[in-house]
């Protein structure tokens, strides 16, 4: 994929969660959202005004329509974290977008690997013939109540 599309989709994915944090959030002032533009490790602060607490999105957003590779498996796919964007995010948000889904998983969730020698952390996603996430990833589909209970709680 192209590198201008490779950031279209990014930035689509990052904007679209805040725009779904804003929803879920509307009406309660105690709780901000931050796009974070300078730390490294994820993208998103949610800052809890009252009590204090936070929480740090990692945003990743995957797409299969535009590929250049034949071997595509449309029924998987995958979100995967650096070592740094596991150390520092609370959270990942996994935003397909064929699918228009979105995958709210906390970090410990995260399945670690290697690959050239590095760590990574990762969500391999897979679709049942039914159309629907295999069942253990059913709990991360839409999952925006987690968030909501971390912060509020």
């Amino acid at each position: 994929m192209p590198q201008k599309m490779k950031e279209v989709l990014s930035q689509t994915g990052e904007l679209s969660v805040i725009l779904k944090l804003f929803h879920l959030f509307f009406g309660n002032d105690d709780i901000s959202i931050y796009r974070n533009l300078k730390e490294q490790g994820y993208d998103i602060l949610l800052v809890n005004e009252k009590n204090k607490k936070r929480m740090k999105i990692e945003v990743k957003a995957r797409q299969r329509t535009i590929t250049s590779k034949s071997n595509i498996n449309p029924r998987s796919t995958y979100f995967t974290l650096s070592e740094s964007e596991y150390k520092n995010a609370d959270a990942l948000v996994g935003y397909w977008f064929e699918r228009n889904e979105f995958y709210i998983v906390p970090i410990k969730d995260l399945i670690e690997r290697k690959s050239r020698n590095k760590l990574q952390y990762r969500l391999e996603l897979k679709i049942a013939k039914n159309n629907e996430p295999v069942m253990r990833f059913k709990k991360y589909l839409e999952n925006w109540q987690y968030l909501k209970e971390i912060l509020t709680s």
